[in-house]
């Protein structure tokens, strides 16, 4: 199951990073680690075709929560727009 969280905001990526860890919403793991790159490549190849590439062009980062074990991948795919496209395998859980 995905979804797709789009929402406005001014705040830069850095302090989305901070606002991520502080919800718990920051994988442990670096960016560039191999899960992270296995997770990123999952959800990128769930994005409909004609999406892909902007959705490449304007990636910040990945985010992992603990809780509900769900990844997300985070684009900004235009000035003060973020997407939020995150996968889980319980529907119930991204609610």
């Amino acid at each position: 199951m995905r979804a797709i969280i789009r929402c406005n905001s001014k705040a830069t990526r850095e302090q989305w990073v901070q606002i991520l860890r502080h919800c718990e919403w920051w994988s442990s793991l670096p960016q560039d680690d191999d899960v992270v790159a296995t997770q990123y490549d999952q959800i990128l190849n769930l994005i409909a075709e004609e999406d892909r590439q902007l959705v490449k062009k304007t990636y910040w980062f990945m985010i992992y929560n603990s809780d509900v074990k769900s990844w997300g991948l985070v684009n900004c795919p235009q000035e003060d727009v973020l997407e939020f496209r995150i996968r889980n395998h319980s529907s119930a859980q991204l609610l």
